[in-house]
């Protein structure tokens, strides 16, 4: 049988849902005596995470795995826009009124604009949402991609320590 070295990598990128989002996989290992898998998966794609984990585990018996999935082009949590949660804004624009009544008559009547905004859960982080159903093979397929580079740079760097035994 071959030897198989524990370090490896491997990269692929996954097309995801209608709009056409890119996630890149990357996979990498070191030599570790068990099977030690560690995940980094978006909050959008939690869904999948034990699936993926099974992939890996299905791959590979030994080393220790770091497979992570981020968006291409984007920022780490999958971003992809804010949103404005007006219901607050109203609520805080009533208070301010209020106490510009109670305090002072020279009390502005309406709050600054940057200051409503800078207001805690006012604005919203707005992360692409995904049906799993819809993901599961290209998400799927893109972990297999990534998984059979890495098992192949194993590989090469294997035969290369069998020879020189």
């Amino acid at each position: 049988m071959p030897i198989q070295s524990m370090t490896g990598f491997g990269r692929a990128i996954a097309v995801l849902g209608g709009a056409g989002a890119q996630y890149g996989v990357e996979a990498r290992s070191v030599n570790h005596r068990y099977l030690d898998v560690r995940l980094r998966v978006p909050r959008e794609l939690g869904p999948l995470e034990s699936e993926v984990r099974a992939r890996v585990a299905a791959r590979l018996s030994r080393g220790r795995v770091d497979l992570n999935i981020q968006p291409v082009g984007g920022d780490a949590s999958g971003a992809t826009g804010v949103a404005v949660n007006m219901g607050l804004v109203e609520s805080l624009s009533a208070a301010w009124a209020d106490i510009a009544k109670a305090v002072h008559p020279d009390f502005p009547p309406d709050p600054d604009v940057a200051r409503l905004l800078a207001w805690p859960g006012v604005v919203i982080s707005a992360s692409v949402e995904f049906d799993p159903d819809e993901i599961r093979a290209p998400l799927l397929a893109a972990v297999d991609a990534a998984l059979d580079a890495l098992v192949e740079m194993r590989s090469a760097e294997g035969a290369g320590i069998d020879t020189v035994g």
